[in-house]
């Protein structure tokens, strides 16, 4: 099914007048049972693929829609998803109709940043941060150069105060690898020896 609105979503766009970048995007969709949803709410994983398709449709839908079909293609530009929070305050149920909104709000030197959220009859369902970056062969590419290529030459969204704390956490770096194996190799011999203490005298 995923595939089904993929395409229907590219045909879509590729027929219709692009928008400027940094406008929110909408889309619109009902829950199929069995599908999208089990007996009753949305699978988990149903929520990360629609955010997917969205954001394909932001592309595809904006300004950026010529240096996809032209530069990412010659010169093997990939976006790629680096981090995400999501936040699910109501479950989204069988049947049930609901919009699915994208906007970009806020970029740095590498990355950017885009708020999407689940919406039913007006109401916030779920809400999600993700952070994102373009790949090329010669590295990571700026967005306010992407941007700019696409016709956008203002400056980066001044995103809330809450987005901004969402932002700082995403940018956490994560613990080094070799750091987190000496730490759950020091909990193992910290379990092994209480699990000695514990054993009575013969």
């Amino acid at each position: 099914m995923y595939r089904v609105r993929f395409l229907l979503m590219i045909m879509r766009c590729l027929i219709s007048a692009t928008a400027p970048v940094e406008k929110e995007r909408c889309l619109s969709f009902r829950a199929i049972p069995f599908i999208d949803t089990d007996v009753t709410c949305m699978f988990t994983h149903s929520y990360a693929l629609l955010m997917g398709l969205a954001r394909w449709h932001w592309l595809f839908s904006s300004q950026f829609r010529k240096l996809a079909l032209q530069l990412a293609l010659r010169d093997k530009w990939i976006p790629v998803t680096t981090g995400e929070i999501i936040n699910y305050r109501r479950l989204i149920r069988a049947f049930q109709k609901f919009e699915l909104r994208t906007r970009v709000i806020y970029w740095d030197e590498n990355r950017l940043y885009v708020e999407q959220s689940f919406n039913v009859s007006g109401e916030m369902f779920v809400s999600a941060l993700v952070e994102g970056a373009v790949r090329s062969p010669q590295g990571v590419l700026s967005p306010a150069a992407l941007f700019a290529q696409a016709g956008y030459d203002g400056p980066a969204p001044e995103p809330s105060q809450e987005m901004k704390e969402r932002i700082a956490s995403l940018k956490k770096p994560s613990p080094p690898e070799g750091a987190e194996r000496n730490r759950a190799s020091r909990l193992f011999k910290q379990l092994n020896a209480c699990s000695l203490e514990q054993v009575p005298a013969q």
